[in-house]
């Protein structure tokens, strides 16, 4: 969790969000769409700022429950999948891949720059979308997000983003 004996971290906990998925293996095979109550712990290191804190806890979970709001009772659909092919227009979202299609309002999906929608990519993505926002707030730089997502009792992915420039020597 600590990048070294220098750092600090803050860890949020309690937040989960209910979606639906699926993963395709290739272009033969899909699941089929079905839905998890995804949890999520978020670990954020850096070093002691002006107070002697890391960062807010609050600023930290406020900014995460905006994030998670996207996704939030929505069907995630992967905008890089080579075989998932969507057709979106203001009102509805197409999928189509393989034998299966599917339509649906476009307000009941969030579509996501990745190319399947597993843990580990939800990961990632909320780790980013985390780092941008936090930089456009101002909040005081991280050295290291981590976060995981469960994505079934006992079930866990990671995602660890290192801030290169922001390392301690």
């Amino acid at each position: 969790m600590f990048p070294n004996d220098d750092s600090y971290a803050i860890k949020i906990t309690g937040l989960a969000f209910s979606a639906s998925h699926f993963i395709t293996f290739g272009r033969a095979r899909c699941e089929p769409v079905h839905g998890h109550t995804f949890r999520m712990e978020v670990v954020w290191s850096g070093a002691l700022g002006k107070y002697g804190y890391v960062l807010d806890f609050r600023q930290l979970r406020n900014l995460l429950i905006e994030i998670v709001r996207d996704l939030d009772d929505r069907l995630l659909l992967p905008q890089r999948n080579p075989f998932v092919h969507l057709f979106v227009d203001r009102s509805h979202v197409q999928v189509q891949t393989g034998r299966f299609t599917l339509q649906m309002p476009r307000s009941a999906c969030t579509l996501l720059e990745v190319e399947n929608v597993t843990a580990e990519a939800l990961a990632a993505y909320i780790a980013r979308r985390l780092d941008e926002e936090a930089r456009a707030r101002s909040f005081p730089p991280a050295k290291i997000i981590s976060v995981w997502i469960e994505e079934e009792p006992g079930c866990w992915a990671g995602y660890q983003m290192a801030k290169p420039s922001l390392k301690s020597g």
